[in-house]
This record gives C-alpha cells, sequence and structure tokens, in this order.
C-alpha cells in the first residue's frame, strides 16, 4: 500500500522552516488538522456487540500486554468492549498496548467522532505523562510555532475506579501506524527524500518543544512517531468489520484480553506521541530513552538535555533507511550489552571524549584505562564505519549523508547541533 509523508506547510509558504521542501510537487495539498466537531450535544446510541461468534484463545497462550516486560495482570483495567467509559467514550477497537497502558479506538457518544482511548495501570509513570501534557497544551495555547501541530493533542482526561485501584484515562486523536510498521510495509518507500521529510517535520515539533516548551522528549523512536489519517473513514470501516468479524481474544475468569487491530499508513502527518518520559526544565539525571536509541551520556548516567532528543531522532532516521539500529547492542544471546554498544560506537565515532570517561557514574572505568583506551574483552568491530554501514544510498546522496551523520552523531553533547542549527544544515536544504 503507498502512502505518503504530508508535510503540514503549504507549497511555497515562507517561513523559518520553508527551506525543508518548501515546494515539492509530491505533497498533497495542505489539510487542516482541526476536524473536531464543536456539535457535542448530539447523543448517540452506544453500539452493541455480539457475544458469541469471535475465536477464543487458549488461556495458557501468552499474548499482547501479558508479554510486555514487567506486566502485571493486577495493575491493569479490565476494559470490555463497549464499555462506556466517564459516561462518554465507548471502547470499541483495541488498537494496541503498552507496559502502562492499553489503547482503544474509541466513539464519542456526545459528538460521534473517533478518539483514542488510553487506559493506564495503576501505579503508571502516566501520573508523571498527563501534567506534561496539561503543561504542553497551556504553552499551546498561545505559541505561533508551526511546530506545535506535530505534538500529539490531549483532548481530555478522567480517572475511573477499577478493582486494583485509580486509573488514569486519556483521551487523543486517534492515530494510524508508526513509522516501524510503514517501513515494514513500504521498505522501498524509504529513501532519502523520505528521510530528510521525516527529519524535517519531527525537527519542527523539537523546535516547539526544547525553545518554547522547554521539554525534553526523551523517548524518540519508530514507536513513537506515528501517522494522523486524513481519511477518517478508515475509523468506520474498522468499525463495521468489528461487527461483522470480532477481535479473537483470551477469556479469563476476570477479563478478556483482545488482540490488537493494526492500522495500515495512510497518506497523513506526523505525531509526536508519548510523553510518559518527558522532562519539564529540572531534574535531568537517570536513565532515559530504549536501549537501542540510548545516547551516549544517558549510558553514562551523566547529566543530560536537549541534545539526547537529537541523538534519539537521527537514530530513528537511520533505522527508517537502514532497517537496523545504527549501533549494535545486544550480545549473542541477545541480551542488550553496554560494552557492546560503546564499541559498535567507538568504531563509527572514534575513540569516547576523556572528560566523559571520567565524569561517568556507572562505573565502565573496568572497559577503558586511565588514557581512555579501550580494554574491554568485547573487541571493537571491524568494517563498522559509516562508509561500511550506509548500504541504501549510492554515490553522492550517501557522500553527504556520511557528511550529515558525522555533524550530528557526537559523543558529546555540546558538539551536536540545536534544532535550529540541524534546520539549517546543508543536507536538509532542498535539491537545487
Amino acid at each position: 500500500m503507498a502512502f505518503r509523508l504530508i508535510l503540514r506547510r503549504p507549497p511555497g509558504l515562507r517561513g523559518p522552516f520553508s527551506s525543508c521542501f518548501p515546494s515539492s510537487k509530491s505533497l498533497l495539498p495542505h489539510i487542516s488538522r482541526s476536524t473536531r466537531s464543536t456539535q457535542s450535544s448530539t447523543s448517540h446510541k452506544p453500539l452493541q456487540f455480539t457475544s458469541a461468534g469471535f475465536e477464543v484463545l487458549a488461556g495458557s497462550e501468552i499474548i499482547e500486554e501479558e508479554l510486555a516486560e514487567g506486566h502485571s495482570g493486577e495493575n491493569c483495567y479490565p476494559v470490555k468492549q463497549g464499555e462506556v467509559f466517564n459516561g462518554q467514550y465507548q471502547a470499541i477497537i483495541k488498537l494496541g498496548f503498552g507496559v502502562t497502558s492499553t489503547i482503544w479506538l474509541s466513539k464519542d457518544l456526545h459528538s460521534g467522532e473517533y478518539v483514542a482511548l488510553k487506559v493506564c495501570t495503576t501505579n503508571s509513570e502516566r501520573e508523571r505523562e498527563l501534567p506534561v501534557y496539561e503543561y504542553i497544551n497551556s504553552i499551546q495555547k498561545c505559541s505561533k510555532s508551526p511546530g506545535k501541530q506535530v505534538i500529539r493533542d490531549l483532548i481530555t482526561h478522567f480517572t475511573i475506579s477499577g478493582p486494583s485501584g485509580k486509573h488514569i484515562c486519556l483521551i487523543q486523536e486517534p492515530l494510524g501506524a508508526n513509522l516501524r510498521t510503514a517501513q515494514l510495509l513500504n521498505p522501498g518507500m524509504l529513501d532519502a527524500y523520505f528521510i530528510k521529510a521525516l527529519l524535517c517535520e519531527v525537527l519542527e515539533g523539537l523546535d516547539f518543544l526544547h525553545n518554547e516548551a522547554k521539554v525534553v522528549h526523551t523517548d524518540i523512536q519508530p514507536s513513537n512517531l506515528m501517522w494522523s489519517l486524513f481519511d477518517k473513514s478508515v475509523f468506520t470501516r474498522l468499525e463495521e468489520s468489528e461487527k461483522k468479524c470480532p477481535s479473537p481474544r483470551k477469556v479469563l475468569k476476570d477479563r478478556s484480553i483482545y488482540l490488537s487491530t493494526d492500522l495500515e499508513p495512510s497518506d497523513g502527518e506526523l505525531r509526536l506521541c508519548d510523553f510518559g518520559e518527558a522532562r519539564v526544565e529540572g531534574d535531568r539525571e537517570g536513565l532515559i530513552m530504549s536501549d537501542a536509541f540510548r545516547a551516549p551520556e544517558a549510558i553514562m548516567n551523566l547529566a543530560w538535555g536537549y541534545p539526547v532528543d537529537i541523538w534519539g531522532l537521527v537514530q530513528t532516521a537511520w533505522l527508517m533507511l537502514e532497517g537496523t539500529p545504527m549501533f549494535e547492542c545486544e550480545d549473542e544471546e541477545g541480551q542488550y550489552n553496554v560494552e557492546v554498544q560503546f564499541a559498535s560506537m567507538i568504531a563509527a565515532l572514534g575513540p569516547a571524549p576523556l572528560n566523559m570517561i571520567r565524569e561517568d557514574k556507572e562505573d565502565y572505568l573496568e572497559i577503558w584505562d586511565e588514557n581512555g583506551n579501550w580494554i574491554s574483552e568485547v573487541p571493537i568491530p571491524k568494517n563498522a564505519t559509516f562508509e561500511d554501514k550506509v548500504k541504501h544510498l549510492q554515490g553522492r546522496q550517501k557522500t553527504d549523508f556520511i557528511a550529515f551523520l558525522r555533524r550530528v552523531v557526537r559523543w558529546d553533547p555540546k558538539d551536536r547541533p540545536t534544532v535550529k542549527q540541524m534546520l539549517d544544515d546543508a543536507w536538509l536544504q532542498p535539491d537545487e
């Protein structure tokens, strides 16, 4: 299925980010994201779902959120298909899950529109995500930054009571596939043009986050970049399909665990999602980022800030282009291994800065000597420079991309460019 990343800026509009592909004829016309109905007084009857006719999965089979690391069934709210939350939002189809939540395509029974309902576990970090969203929303209201549109909206929130306590529920814009799904379904479309468009779009969002909201996202990765859908009829078709062919599920004594429904990528804009690990000005220490996307300063437990988002974004762009992480981070048993990760970084970036090694708070000194030389038993891999690792670009495109990487993928966060500096980078300018 072919689809396109739609840049929000209309062709020809001049502005602070207009250098990022302002006039490409391949982009669809600008479409406003503001499609939410204001007529909330309309009442819609709840949908009726069958209590039979679905595939019942074996109770011994481990599925969905049960597979998530640290999962505890006791902390999960037992959502039932067709259940109405807060007297307004009816859960229709499960769209996804994580360690701390399940996400459901739901219908607003007041407006008749579709929303995403995120039902969080008890004791989840969503207790941190909610105030961050509320803070960002307050900044968005008075901001003129085009980048604020990249941030996924929080429409509203409420708290419900479950068998194990209180659960925060977030209501947001329903979205389509994330970048990783897009890559798996359409590997041939992820060329240099797409990567440049991706970087420019997310950099707009980071410009708003870093320079106006003063927020570090800390978890930029493909699963947290999702497509909005211009074609909202996708959700109507999903609803009709669910009525005819209900989702398979595992039926337990106290709950049912439903299989998630995957959405195919479609033409739309990117949204930066999931602020559960985001930080506002203040405490910026501690473990952050997913393993393969983790910046050196985060691995070493040094003070970190906005540059971790630059690192995460470029790691994401690399994964979209090459299909594998920029730096290896797993041992032969498939377990996360810091020494493997550092060795891979050294092969591509050169030795780690001595000042970072000496400030390291995670006691990795046993893998470096006092002069910063690598003494770990894990060897530095051969044939692992950027020149060796870039496989999907050739000629001038490859040379220019590697030059770009050398400017932005730097050990020391102080050496990485800011968002605005990246937007001015020669590689991100439109081709003549």
